[in-house]
């Protein structure tokens, strides 16, 4: 039996570079660089997720087209990655291609999961900054503030999202008398800012009484109910957890409060019917606070996006791609809304570290 010949015809057999076998005649052609490979090789890796699936597998030059299913006339098929109405090609996730009689949000749907799938996964280390350390003397002790804020941001593609905020508030009071035990040297008198002080010890104050704390303890977790929105105006899956811990030193003034916010977020190829859109409620929590809850948790972790790498000076920072994210959304007229006091503001916007420093 004779062997197939090649689409691409040579003077020897050319052969595919990935399972080194002589190149059949489902010949794929990667462009610009015009490396070719068989299709049953390639479709493989152009299916998976990631930087693979976007570069050629011999010069990793980024890839912008796939010809395939070449005939004698010259004619072929053409993938775009990401772009293109295509129903149906090799290089397509089983969850792209679109089934028959599949209706035109559907279709709609799987061209922006194929986009989505084109953006660049981001995953970087935490941020963390530690903005605020001030001292104070109150007679003999020596009282000391820290603050920190940390963002920790993981993107898959613009299909997922997963966020984490973290602030910690730290009140602790060294003897003077004793330089062992403090962890910096004496503060000069001029250096004392007894207003912040003050401020924390009123935060702190204010997260035991909301958390009902009147006994001595020495640490405590508290975690509130998850706001789950199984498929908001956009058709995102979005689900958001709080918590707050404390640690305290019994017999002295010693406390450390941290504030947890999570937000996972997960664009939704098939929708849920109204029926199950309307489901209400979701562990108890009405839509509306659960709605609300999502909103604002977006709006906070925009506000740390947009103000940490300013104050790190992150070099060659990328930021995080818009992708089906609501995180990066502007915020509307009307829709300004803070947690933490009464002011009309982007919530958490009175929390901001260049807002506190000015």
């Amino acid at each position: 039996m004779e062997p197939l010949q090649p689409t691409l015809r040579s003077e020897s057999l050319p052969r595919c570079p990935i399972c080194l076998e002589c190149r059949s005649s489902d010949t794929a052609l990667l462009l610009p660089c015009n490396h070719a490979f068989n299709v049953e090789c390639i479709s493989v890796l152009l299916r998976t997720l990631g930087q693979p699936s976007r570069q050629c597998q011999l010069c990793r030059t980024k890839l912008e087209e796939v010809r395939y299913a070449f005939t004698q006339e010259g004619d072929y098929a053409t993938h775009r990655p990401g772009k293109g109405d295509e129903r149906y090609s090799p290089f397509l996730r089983n969850d792209e291609i679109v089934p028959p009689g599949d209706d035109v949000e559907g279709l709609r749907r799987r061209l922006e999961l194929r986009r989505l799938r084109m953006l660049e996964d981001y995953d970087p280390a935490p941020w963390t900054v530690n903005w605020m350390s001030v001292p104070a003397q109150e007679g003999d002790t020596i009282v000391l503030v820290s603050r920190t804020v940390a963002l920790k941001l993981a993107q898959e593609g613009g299909v997922h999202t997963n966020s984490q905020l973290i602030r910690t508030l730290s009140l602790t009071t060294y003897n003077p008398y004793d330089p062992e035990t403090l962890p910096f040297p004496l503060p000069d008198p001029s250096d004392f800012r007894r207003k912040e002080i003050a401020k924390a010890r009123e935060e702190i104050k204010n997260c035991l009484e909301g958390l009902g704390v009147s006994r001595a303890f020495e640490e405590l977790h508290i975690t509130e109910p998850e706001y789950e929105v199984p498929c908001d105006e956009r058709g995102l899956y979005a689900i958001v957890t709080r918590s707050v811990a404390v640690k305290r030193v019994v017999g002295q003034e010693a406390t450390t409060t941290q504030e947890t916010l999570a937000m996972r977020e997960k664009f939704l190829l098939e929708l849920p019917t109204i029926e199950e859109r309307e489901e209400d409620p979701v562990l108890g929590i009405g839509r509306v606070e659960r709605e609300k809850a999502v909103k604002m948790t977006r709006q906070e972790i925009q506000g740390v996006v947009e103000t940490l790498p300013r104050l790190v000076q992150l070099r060659n920072f990328r930021g995080l791609d818009r992708g089906s994210t609501g995180i990066l959304d502007a915020v509307g007229e009307g829709e300004a809304e803070c947690l933490y006091c009464e002011e009309k503001h982007r919530n958490g916007e009175c929390r901001l570290p260049w807002v506190q420093e000015e």
